[in-house]
Formats: structure tokens, C-alpha cells, sequence
């Protein structure tokens, strides 16, 4: 009996799993690809960016896909660089990925292949890009201004039949396995996890791409009443010290909607227009450090307005009465940072 033989008797058991480990791929559909994605990871000598840790590791991969369903078609290229962080790195930061100070010794990246897949890639995914893309940033300056999207926060793995959206767990599901905390195997990883359809039939990457895109509001409930504290929290707004006001962030026009229907009806009890206070965030700067330094606007808004809808489709912007008002920027200490 061959180990396939084998495997096939106890993937008809029950009573066992068969997880088969991750290959790197070169093909994943015979299609033709119409748009690229660079997917990436980064190794780091620590969790804080923003007090001193750095990049020691960055793996990523380019591949083509397919614009329309969000299928992966074809690796194109591969990156794999490591870079000594000039310190000494933890007993615990090696327990993590493996790498020690002798591995790092006199390695640096390399700036001129990452910049060249960066330029060729219609969209970035990192698996926390909220952690990643700062990283990136701040060693390599040509992310800046990059459209980034999040597999780890863009795609709702849990409403999909997943208990966790840790990229170990979704491997595991689909019956894969590798060699975790290494930012190229974990780049494979995750192209073998996009690569798989959801119960929709859909992609990951097509939602990924999708919401990466979509404009982003953060509204907030000016002037509201104590009163309303418990509904607006239960609905996910936070309160910011600084303005004194209850703020949610929102994605697309349909969400936005939504919320100021919210608004008017369990807030301010009104069909009428209610004042509130607006932020447009620019989605090539999602996940970033560097503050939005656009200000806040008072607005006049109503959720339902057929003949001049207040919210339009398809548009980073809003359209509102009157003449806004201008507030303190959102870019201040204590202040949330988009």
C-alpha cells in the first residue's frame, strides 16, 4: 500500500483528519489572470514600530488573478530577503520565527526587486495588515500611497464556517499544514488559503479587493444626548475624549446609509436632517501610522432622500446642507489614528 493509498482510507474514516503540508505553488487555475496581487509577510525583531523594532524578514509573492471572481491564476515572481537589525534580537523574539543573530549577520534587503513587484501589484494583502504595512512603511518608503487590503480583517472567515481567521486555523480547515513564522511560507500559506472559494462561491480576494477600495467614513453622533450612550456603543461607536463625541468608522456608501438611519432613529428620533459630524479616510492610506490630517465637518444629513441622495454610491465622497463647518483635525494625542 502507497502513502496515497493510505490516505485516502483514513480520509474516509471519521474518525481521522489528513492534513497534507503546503507546496509552493506556480499555477493555481489555467485562466488568465487579469490583475495582480502581491502578497506579503514580514518577520520583525518586535511588535512596536513605533518605539524601534524593525523588518528582518520580508517574503512575498505576485500573482495574477482574476479581476471578476477574485481566483487566483499564476505565481509570477517571488521575494525572499533578510536584513540584520544591528542589535541583538531576544531569547523569546527567536522562539517566534526561528531567525537568530547569526542568520542576520551583514544580510540587508533587497530595496530594488521589492520596489519593482510593488510597482507591477494592483493591491497588497498581508494577513494583519494593520501590523505589517507600518512595518513596511517605515523601511521602505515606496509602500506609501499603496492600495493594501487585510485577509485577515476583509473577509468575514467566521460567517464562512472557520472558529478563527489566524492563518494556521484556516489552513488547517481546508486540510493543509506548514512550517509557520516564516514570511515566505507563510506567503504560500495564504495564497494556498485565497486560492480556495468560499461557501458563496466567491473568492477571498474578491471581497478583499473590494472593501480595499470602497470608500471610508468615520461619523459621529454630534451633540447627542447622554442618554443615548448605551445605543450608540451597543452599535459599535466609540467615544473620543478630545471632541467629546461618539464616532464609528463605516465602509461604503451602503454602511454609511445605514448609520445615519441609525442615527435619526434611535438617536436623534427625527426624519429629519440631523447634524453630524463627517470624516472622508482615504483608502490608499488604510492600516498606516502616518496620521489623516483631514478635519472633521459638520453636517446636515438624512439617510433617505430620493430626489438628491445625501450619500452617493460608488464615490469617496459625500454630498450634504449646508455649508460644512469645520472642526479640529481628527490627527491629535489621545485621539484615534486612521
Amino acid at each position: 500500500m502507497n502513502s496515497e493509498e493510505a490516505l485516502s482510507i483514513l480520509s474516509a474514516d471519521s474518525n481521522y483528519k489528513v492534513l497534507r503540508r503546503i507546496e509552493p505553488r506556480s499555477v493555481f487555475s489555467d485562466k488568465l489572470g487579469t490583475k495582480t496581487c502581491l502578497i506579503i509577510d514580514t518577520e520583525t525583531s518586535g511588535l512596536l514600530v513605533d518605539e524601534g523594532d524593525v523588518l528582518i524578514e520580508v517574503g512575498a509573492i505576485l500573482v495574477s488573478y482574476d479581476e471578476t471572481t477574485g481566483e487566483l491564476c499564476e505565481v509570477l515572481e517571488t521575494y525572499e530577503s533578510l536584513e540584520d537589525p544591528g542589535f541583538e534580537l531576544s531569547e523569546d523574539n527567536v522562539a517566534v520565527h526561528g531567525l537568530t543573530n547569526a542568520d542576520l549577520e551583514g544580510k540587508s534587503f533587497n530595496e530594488k526587486d521589492l520596489e519593482l513587484l510593488s510597482r507591477d501589484a494592483s493591491i497588497i494583502v498581508a494577513h494583519n495588515s494593520k501590523f505589517d504595512r507600518p512595518f513596511l512603511e517605515k523601511r521602505f518608503p515606496f509602500f506609501e500611497g499603496k492600495l493594501f487590503g487585510c485577509s485577515l480583517k476583509d473577509v468575514d472567515w467566521r460567517s464562512d464556517g472557520y472558529p478563527s481567521s489566524s492563518l494556521e486555523v484556516l489552513a488547517y480547515k481546508q486540510g493543509h499544514f506548514y512550517d509557520a513564522h516564516r514570511a515566505l511560507d507563510d506567503c504560500h500559506a495564504l495564497a494556498s488559503v485565497l486560492s480556495s472559494p468560499m461557501k458563496d462561491g466567491a473568492f477571498p480576494l474578491s471581497k478583499i479587493a473590494q472593501i480595499a477600495q470602497e470608500p471610508r467614513f468615520v461619523i459621529g453622533a454630534y451633540k447627542s444626548d447622554f442618554s443615548t450612550k448605551d445605543s450608540l456603543k451597543g452599535n459599535g461607536f466609540y467615544w473620543d475624549t478630545t471632541l467629546r463625541t461618539w464616532f464609528k468608522e463605516v465602509v461604503g456608501a451602503a454602511q454609511a446609509k445605514e448609520l445615519v438611519a441609525f442615527l435619526q432613529r434611535e438617536v436623534y428620533k427625527t426624519t429629519k436632517p440631523v447634524e453630524l459630524q463627517i470624516k472622508t479616510l482615504d483608502p490608499l492610506r488604510r492600516f498606516t501610522n502616518q496620521n489623516q490630517t483631514a478635519e472633521f465637518v459638520i453636517r446636515s444629513l438624512t439617510a433617505v432622500d430620493p430626489d438628491a441622495p445625501i450619500i452617493k454610491d460608488n464615490q469617496a465622497s459625500l454630498s450634504f446642507t449646508p455649508r460644512a463647518k469645520s472642526l479640529p483635525s481628527f490627527a491629535k494625542p489621545n485621539t484615534p489614528k486612521f
